[in-house]
């Protein structure tokens, strides 16, 4: 293995403290109420550093959203890994996907921009297809049985459904979370042939 490079390295630890920055100010904020002023100011930088890494805010969103959907992804494969029943891997993946929504810096915001830039659509789209694959692929593993004409449309509309719900309960104070959760559990174990509880 080689060694690293303290040049490259410290390259690294600024890009992350640029990110870790935005998603900071993303959150306190809102992304359109910041500016690249705001995030090198934030991450302890002049803004000539920070246009060494991102040439503008739209590739620091970028970047933050790649970030995010490796996390995601990571913590998924860490709970496929454990080799959990149906309704325990469904509740350890929608605990994973809450979790994320609610705590992960940054990622509310960054991915409701994603969703209307279009820009950084393809992000958008490139989360939206590895849930469906992640989903559907549980759906073959747990209902084998299940009818394979539905599965390209009930494969998209998961992630969607899924998604949509836990965001909006993320950002809705009044929402009564653990109705929210529960019914949405329930409509995926039936979905996936499991008894609803």
């Amino acid at each position: 293995m080689q060694r690293q490079q303290p040049l490259q390295r410290r390259s690294r630890e600024r890009v992350q403290r640029i990110l870790d920055a935005a998603a900071e100010l993303f959150d306190q904020k809102g992304i359109d109420a910041v500016n690249p002023g705001d995030i090198a100011n934030h991450a302890g930088i002049t803004r000539t550093s920070l246009y060494r890494y991102f040439p503008n805010k739209t590739s620091v969103i970028h970047a933050l959203a790649l970030s995010h959907l490796e996390k995601l992804r990571e913590q998924f494969r860490q709970v496929r890994d454990q080799r959990l029943d149906g309704e325990e891997l469904i509740n350890a993946l929608l605990n994973v996907h809450i979790h994320f929504l609610s705590k992960e810096p940054g990622y509310q915001a960054v991915w409701s921009s994603v969703a209307i830039t279009p820009e950084l659509h393809n992000l958008y789209e490139l989360e939206n297809e590895w849930l469906s694959d992640v989903w559907g692929n549980l759906i073959i593993h747990l209902n084998p049985h299940f009818d394979e004409s539905r599965l390209p449309t009930i494969r998209r509309m998961i992630p969607l459904i899924v998604t949509a719900v836990l965001r909006d309960c993320s950002r809705d104070s009044t929402a009564q979370l653990d109705d929210y959760f529960a019914e949405l559990r329930n409509m995926l174990y039936l979905l996936f042939g499991l008894k609803s509880k």
